[in-house]
């Protein structure tokens, strides 16, 4: 028996949309026992178009930025991983709290807040559900990581010397930064691919003037779109790494590859200002200092923590 037309165009509707979902839907890796789906890549994606949108930042390359959104993803779920371990949840009402104080930062209330998410277009749903994952995460962190961290009271007079020189013009670097990672001990063929990468890098970067752009194609830090640039530093804010070698650079000079424990670090010297830094009181310097110092070595022990757990899980990223 033949089948009518409109019986036929809805068999062959139904077979696109079947179709169309699994190519949708497809996996794009697989993290130990999880999977990330390409809806879920192709989501992420769209949330970081609109961040680098809002920094007047110009979209890179496709291939890049997903390359970057994936390995983020990738990340998130070995952390998130731990979090199950460690029996680690954030509760309805504590998701709630933060959702009132993004809120509130927003001038509005809680309702108000959902309705202009979803005027934007985003799922008031999933929003909600990665704040819970973001919360969760830097649970994580600071169990895992934060809790081993020291700050000396040299390091913090160190520092305070050079904030609370009254009235002084100081000068103060914004430098970008593109780390090339290595694994725990890394074989020779390792770091001759992270050599040639880190070429690769400084060459786009002599090419191009959007330093992040080249920064999101070839950095493999966790979180590249708020570390590539460091913003502005004095010397004494600056990483060890680099507080020598900065100040000795001219400005869009790009460095030769630095090397440490966690890869290979290309900087480039965006800008140098001089800044007069007004008197606060001792207290609230060593405090502000005490937080510096400890974000710095907490995103350090991190990138090295995250290094550690993706050497040792099963991670297959599809092509």
């Amino acid at each position: 028996m033949k089948l009518k037309p409109i019986a036929i165009s809805l068999l062959l509707f139904i077979s696109t949309q079947v179709f169309a979902d699994s190519t949708l839907d497809r996996i794009r890796a697989t993290v130990n026992d999880d999977i990330i789906t390409q809806s879920e890549l192709d989501k992420r994606i769209v949330s970081a178009k609109g961040q680098l949108r809002a920094v007047g930042v110009e979209t890179p390359e496709e291939k890049a930025l997903t390359e970057q959104v994936l390995n983020r993803l990738v990340e998130e779920r070995l952390i998130l991983q731990q979090a199950t371990v460690m029996g680690m949840e954030v509760d309805d009402s504590a998701l709630n709290k933060a959702l009132t104080s993004i809120a509130e930062n927003n001038k509005t209330d809680l309702a108000g807040f959902r309705t202009l998410l979803e005027a934007d277009g985003y799922d008031y749903i999933e929003f909600r559900e990665q704040i819970r994952k973001d919360m969760l995460i830097n649970q994580v962190q600071q169990q895992r990581v934060g809790y081993n961290i020291m700050v000396s009271d040299e390091e913090i007079d160190r520092l305070v010397g050079e904030m609370s020189q009254k009235d002084t013009a100081q000068t103060q670097y914004r430098v970008g930064h593109i780390l090339i990672a290595l694994p725990n001990n890394p074989s020779s063929e390792q770091v001759q691919l992270a050599q040639t990468k880190a070429s690769n890098a400084i060459s786009a970067l002599k090419k191009s003037s959007n330093f992040t752009q080249v920064a999101l194609q070839y950095s493999d830090s966790s979180n590249v779109l708020e570390q590539a640039d460091l913003g502005w530093r004095t010397r004494a804010q600056l990483p060890s790494l680099i507080a020598n070698t900065v100040p000795q650079m001219q400005i869009n000079e790009i460095s030769k590859p630095i090397r440490n424990n966690g890869g290979f670090h290309v900087i480039q010297l965006l800008e140098k200002r001089q800044q007069v830094l007004q008197s606060a009181q001792q207290g609230v310097q060593r405090q502000q200092a005490r937080e510096y110092l400890y974000q710095q070595k907490l995103q350090e022990a991190m990138q090295a923590w995250i290094t550690q757990l993706r050497d040792g899980a099963h991670v297959d990223v599809k092509t």
